[in-house]
């Protein structure tokens, strides 16, 4: 095989699929014809140039990943549902009849689009007072217990919306002891 052969060979390869002109078995097949045709095709520096923007194109893909997750964890905290931190009474506990029910969430929340309902064991409902908010703290919902409660267990059910209109709900159980 002459050099030209060689050569119009690894071209019509190149062509064909970028990958078998990598392979050991071609370069080992055209010997040491494979470095002077690369040098004829892809000059050097233009292999290490390529090489180096390469380089450059990955430590950016790299960046952007990262400022992207970034964005995505910090959208994640700031774009929350109001959570229940604390309620009075308190979840699961054993009081005397409450003369209100106060919701404590992690953020503030709309009591006209926010309901808190309160029902006994038997499912029938307990009533309830306007909802209101504490004058100083607007994630704190209260509901006035319009009647003394008899012994027995409650629950009560919840749904909130935030102030940036995020909507969760929820329920607990408390007992009013004899």
């Amino acid at each position: 095989m002459t050099t030209l052969s060689l050569r119009a060979m690894a071209a019509a390869l190149v062509r064909a699929s970028p990958v078998v002109w990598l392979s050991p078995a071609f370069a080992h097949a055209v010997g040491g014809e494979l470095r002077f045709f690369l040098d004829d095709i892809f000059p050097r520096h233009a292999r290490q140039a390529n090489l180096q923007v390469g380089t450059a194109m990955i430590r950016r893909s790299i960046a952007k990943s990262a400022a992207a997750l970034a964005f995505v964890f910090a959208a994640t905290a700031a774009d929350a549902h109001p959570q229940l931190e604390k309620a009075a009474p308190a979840v699961g506990s054993t009081v005397a009849s409450p003369a209100e029910i106060r919701l404590k969430f992690s953020e503030g929340v709309e009591p006209r689009f926010s309901s808190i309902a309160l029902s006994s064991e038997s499912g029938a409902a307990a009533p309830l007072g306007a909802l209101s908010l504490d004058p100083a703290d607007d994630s704190v919902l209260i509901a006035k217990v319009v009647n003394a409660l008899a012994p027995g267990v409650y629950a009560v059910t919840w749904h909130a919306v935030s102030v940036d209109a995020h909507k969760t709900q929820g329920s607990f159980d408390f007992t009013v002891k004899p």
